[in-house]
């Protein structure tokens, strides 16, 4: 509140707060004879009201009369008088029922309905006949209630009246009342203020002379601020300075004396001028509006020296005019440039930084790639113990490295990190150790790189080597053995190749100690910062570079990495992962370089960061790695040759074999005879198995075999299974059984061949390690996710078991459990690894439990798709009925034992056959006779079948038998052979040893139209 005040000569002068006092008091007597008034005015009102409706009655009662009487012909009233009366009382009703208080809105809505109700039957009384009893009847009774509704609200106008006047009477005595007592509260207000006045005077005396005091230290406090301060007046004089503002700008006030003298001194530039000017004038403004002090910002102002400086200017209005105050910002700025960058450079740098207390071993900060990498934010790692980082059994190492880091400057430590899941990892830890003034260790600055993929690159290229050389001398020992070595000899190779070069991550910009070949420059490249790695790399010692031209310190920089340069400080980010350099020496250097922009407060470019890193030996490495894996590739494709050379020279007298024996059951041999030719048919079978059993597991291991999905019965699949060991179970006289548990889905989509292998391979061990006892197939649904079927199959046999230790090793191709010479059980040892080479490439799981002497039970889990729309099922060739039709059948085969053995099983069969050894005595005897089919031998002399076949489909001189049917009999029966053959036009395919089922087949389905 403002006090009393006198002026300078003493005389006093009332404050408005008295004025204010009487102007209340004088206001409450005004409102009050106001509301005395408004009550007054309604009062009267209400009375007018009131007889407004007496008089509406008696014209309603007049009306009614005289409207009555008057349709008497022999009355002496007039009824249009009387009609008249009533309307106007109905109009005086009507305007009453309007003035009701909204209070009464209930009798007010009654008293209009009556209104309504009358007016509408005097409508219709006055349009009818007017003798007519009923209507006078009800005008009557309306007359009526009318009447009494207007009763109604004439005792309601008369209670409000009476109420007004009690009212009018106590707002007269409250405003008598009040009127005196505002007159003495005003007279006690002055004569309190005249009081207060008085002791205000003499305070203000007081206060002037305090005043003129103050000024004088404010005027010495002024000068000798720390802080430049100027003041200007209300014309643009600058009327004062302190030597703080002489010595941040170097001006006086004689090179100064006004504000436009300042503008065109402080800011040459004309736009930075116009600019400057028109925040401080804005922000003038502002505060002459707001009266209060001002800051006007930030401003680059022009010192008398030539440097610009980097100024906070605020003012205050005062009664002599505007004091400025200007804070030097320039250092400040600075350092927030160069911690910018710095904290910039940590915070994108992709390689592990890490800053800790060196007094309390604890965590200060890292960057996101040093916490992302042991499963932390950078925040939660903030004030952890670094031991936490160390697994239990490295503390003491720990410990070892701090007691080195304090009595040294800087160390590199090859250790191991433990992440937050418990993972462990090796690291290389280069940690530099920062001091204060009496040599005290205050903070380590450590650089984390993850040695994971190098251990595995290195571990890896030493194992691709040995494994190498390994290859070269199984080669001579045993093929076989040799295709496994090299199949892991690749793999470790790729492996390794792919870890090498996952591991080549670009190293960025990081902070002062980065132990990493990092420079800063300006914009004319002279250095500004540079590591301690940069110094050694490039053999530059303890010299002092720091301001010099980087073109200076290597004058043998080329315009290529000037043009770079150019590039970086232009704003572009210029990197390259490999690039070699030839040393002055005469030694070649691969290096990983990056030159990147660095920007200033305003965002310009300021310079460039330029980054490099040694990666000589990773090249090196790249290359033995890249030989290893072509020595692998080489062995491999050797092994693949040599594969499909000896399935070829193996399967060609093995069908001569197959084919003389089932030349021999067509006879009439004893029964001795037809033993043995029995037991020869199975051992046939068992080596053919044994072909395909290899063939499948190269196949597998080279990555060659496919999966492929059809829709197919689960049922058929039970069958099909049971179908093929049901006479070796009953031979060895075993119970074997097939349970379909409930909920097992009758169709689903996979690959049914390969579950039938599975299987096979499986029920087929399981009856032949059981003596006695039962074999048994389960098939059941597991829970799925969705759009997927999952079936787990589980055989389980009460045969000899696996002892424990050898559970491990079942899966390896070749290896047996019994390997001695007199071993019980014969097998090559591949079916339970093709098994589970076939589970894993299927996306399933397998897993074996046996007991010695108990039994084995093994469960394979399988995903299949869900069918969609039912396709119908290819009739197997096996269900063909043959046509008995004879055929007449060129065999092209090289091979004396086959073409008897094959020739005759065609002649068994009802054909009629004709022989040529190669491909060019088949296109003469097509040109000499007609034949209906062709056997084409693949592998011949002179012309091959495929040579052959090309010649016959496409050569105009044999078009007229272009159109035969040819099919490929063949010892090549590696995967992809079929597919190859049908593609060049064969139109079936028959691998050797071929059975006579075989054939007709065959031969049935391809006449069966005819």
């Amino acid at each position: 509140m403002n006090i009393p005040h006198a002026d300078q000569s003493g005389e006093w002068k009332p404050s408005r707060w008295v004025f204010t006092a009487m102007l209340l008091a004088l206001c409450s007597v005004g409102l009050l004879a106001w509301m005395h008034w408004v009550q007054t005015t309604a009062l009267r009102q209400t009375t007018a009201y009131l007889g407004e409706l007496r008089l509406a009655r008696t014209d309603l009662a007049k009306g009614f009369m005289q409207a009555s009487l008057g349709a008497d012909p022999q009355s002496p009233f007039s009824q249009d008088t009387g009609m008249a009366l009533l309307r106007q009382a109905l109009r005086s009703f009507e305007a009453s029922a309007a003035r009701l208080d909204p209070a009464d809105s209930e009798q007010a809505e009654q008293f209009a309905s009556s209104i309504r109700s009358f007016g509408l039957l005097l409508q219709d009384w006055r349009g009818g006949t007017r003798q007519d009893q009923r209507l006078a009847v009800s005008l009557r009774v309306a007359h009526t209630g009318l009447e009494m509704r207007a009763a109604e609200v004439d005792a309601l106008l008369q209670e409000r009246i009476e109420s007004l006047t009690a009212k009018a009477r106590r707002t007269y005595v409250v405003s008598l009342l009040g009127s005196l007592l505002a007159l003495s509260v005003i007279l006690g207000i002055v004569l309190t203020a005249v009081r207060k006045e008085r002791v205000a005077l003499h305070e203000r005396i007081r206060q002037g002379r305090a005043l003129e005091d103050s000024e004088a230290r404010f005027r010495d406090m002024f000068l000798k601020a720390p802080v430049a301060m100027a003041m200007a007046d209300g014309a643009g004089r600058i009327t004062a300075g302190n030597r703080s503002f002489e010595q941040l700008f170097g001006y006086t006030l004689d090179d100064v004396p006004d504000i436009a003298t300042w503008w065109s001194l402080a800011f040459p530039d004309p736009g930075a001028r116009s600019e400057a000017k028109s925040r401080w004038q804005e922000a003038l403004d502002g505060a002459r509006r707001a009266g209060r002090e001002f800051d006007a910002g930030e401003f680059r102002v022009a010192c008398k020296d030539g440097v610009e400086r980097a100024v906070r200017i605020s003012g205050i209005f005062l009664e002599e005019g505007v004091l400025s105050s200007f804070v030097d910002l320039t250092p400040l700025r600075l350092a927030e440039t160069e911690l910018r960058l710095w904290a910039q450079a940590f915070e994108n740098a992709e390689l592990g930084l890490a800053i800790v207390d060196a007094r309390t071993n604890t965590m200060l900060a890292v960057n996101p790639a040093f916490a992302r990498l042991r499963g932390y934010e950078p925040a939660e790692m903030v004030g952890l113990p670094v031991a936490e980082l160390f697994a239990e059994d490295r503390r003491g190492q720990v410990r070892e490295m701090i007691e080195t880091l304090n009595a040294s400057a800087h160390a590199v430590f090859e250790s191991e990190h433990m992440a937050r899941d418990g993972r462990r990892f090796p690291v290389l830890l280069d940690i530099t150790v920062l001091r204060d003034e009496a040599g005290r260790p205050v903070n380590r600055v450590a650089y984390a790189l993850d040695l994971t993929k190098r251990k595995e690159a290195e571990a890896a290229l030493a194992a691709a080597q040995t494994a190498a050389l390994e290859q070269q001398r199984q080669a001579r020992i045993a093929a076989l053995r040799q295709m496994e070595e090299a199949r892991n000899a690749r793999a470790r190779a790729e492996e390794a190749l792919a870890a090498l070069r996952e591991s080549e991550e670009r190293l960025q910009l990081f902070v002062r100690y980065a132990p990493a070949s990092l420079a800063m420059f300006d914009r004319e490249m002279r250095y500004i910062a540079v590591s301690r790695r940069w110094l050694d790399d490039y053999r530059l010692g303890e010299r002092d570079i720091m301001g010099v031209s980087h073109y200076e310190v290597f004058p043998e920089i080329g315009p290529e990495w000037k043009e770079i340069h150019r590039r970086g400080l232009d704003g572009e980010v210029v990197r390259k992962d490999e690039d070699r350099f030839e040393r002055a020496d005469g030694s070649s250097q691969w290096v990983r370089w990056e030159v990147r922009p660095w920007r200033s407060v305003r965002g310009d470019v300021g310079g460039i960061v330029i980054f490099t890193e040694d990666i000589t030996r990773q090249k090196e490495a790249e290359s033995d790695l890249v030989r290893a894996k072509e020595e692998a590739e080489s062995a491999n494709h050797a092994k693949s040759e040599f594969l499909a050379n000896m399935s070829h020279e193996v399967r060609t007298p093995l069908n001569g074999i197959m084919g003389m024996l089932q030349l021999l059951q067509t006879t009439d041999p004893s029964s001795e005879q037809v033993e043995c030719i029995t037991l020869a048919v199975k051992s046939a079978n068992r080596l053919t198995r044994l072909l395909a059993d290899i063939l499948d597991i190269s196949s597998i291991e080279a990555g060659r075999l496919t999966v492929r999905t059809a829709e197919f019965s689960t049922s058929e699949l039970r069958e099909s299974v049971m179908e093929l060991f049901s006479n070796t179970a009953r031979e060895k006289g075993l119970d074997l059984t097939c349970r379909m548990a409930e909920g097992l889905p009758e169709r689903v989509v996979g690959d049914e061949t390969r579950v039938v292998q599975i299987l096979g391979n499986l029920l087929g061990n399981a009856l032949k390690f059981t003596p006695q006892g039962n074999v048994s197939l389960d098939m059941e649904p597991l829970p799925a996710r969705e759009g997927e079927i999952r079936l787990r199959f589980t055989v389980t046999d009460t045969g000899i078991g696996i002892p424990e230790h050898n559970l491990d090793r079942l899966g390896t191709p070749f290896y047996q459990v019994d390997g001695s010479y007199t071993r019980a059980y014969q097998g090559a040892g591949l079916g339970l690894a093709i098994t589970q080479r076939l589970v894993k490439l299927m996306g399933g799981s397998l897993q074996i439990k046996s007991a010695q002497a108990r039994g084995t039970s093994i469960r394979v889990d399988l995903p299949f798709g869900v069918p969609g729309e039912r396709s119908a099922a290819l009739p197997s060739p096996a269900g063909l009925p043959t046509t008995g039709r004879s055929v007449r059948v060129l065999l092209a085969e090289d091979d004396k034992i086959n073409q008897v053995a094959t020739s005759a099983l065609l002649r068994k069969m009802g054909h009629s056959v004709s022989v040529a050894e190669n491909g060019r005595q088949v296109l003469e005897l097509l040109a000499r006779e007609e034949f209906d089919l062709i056997l084409m031998d693949i592998q011949m002399p002179v012309m091959t079948g495929l040579e052959a076949l090309k010649a016959i489909r496409t050569d105009p001189a044999h078009a007229t038998f272009k159109d035969i049917p040819v099919v490929a009999l063949t010892a090549h029966a590696m995967l992809g052979d079929r597919e190859n053959f049908l593609e060049q036009g064969m139109d079936a395919y028959l691998s050797k040893p071929v059975g006579i089922r075989d054939l007709d087949s065959v031969i049935t389905r391809l006449f069966s139209d005819s």
